[in-house]
């Protein structure tokens, strides 16, 4: 099943990244992804209620956050798997529910292309 480690594993091949846990207490399956060079984030995993997207309340879901341009959100909001960002702003960021109604190859391009976004 593909999923953060495997994502996990492609950033740190291409970017050189390593996740960060930047509140380990509180929200411990939240990691960063950021660049090297200047500290930007360009990725945001976690686990939240599916509530939280709209869904069905009480279940847990793994997500991934990216950003991207407005009229490209507006066209992914269009398909399965891509809900308005959790907890970030809605107009540049996008959320991915890593539950494989997302192809992986959609998914590295859309980490691509927020990495060189946020370069």
């Amino acid at each position: 099943m593909f999923g953060r480690s495997d994502i996990l594993h492609y950033v740190s091949e291409k970017y050189k990244t390593v996740p960060e846990k930047l509140w380990p207490k509180k929200y411990p399956t939240f990691e960063i992804l950021r660049h090297n060079h200047n500290k930007k984030w360009y990725a945001l995993f976690g686990q939240v209620d599916a509530k939280y997207l709209g869904l069905e309340k009480g279940k847990k879901i793994d997500i991934l956050n990216v950003k991207a341009s407005p009229d490209f959100i507006e066209f992914l909001l269009a398909q399965p798997g891509f809900y308005p960002a959790y907890h970030m702003n809605k107009k540049n960021w996008i959320t991915v529910v890593l539950d494989e109604s997302v192809e992986p190859e959609k998914i590295f391009q859309l980490i691509d292309a927020s990495y060189n976004i946020t370069v």
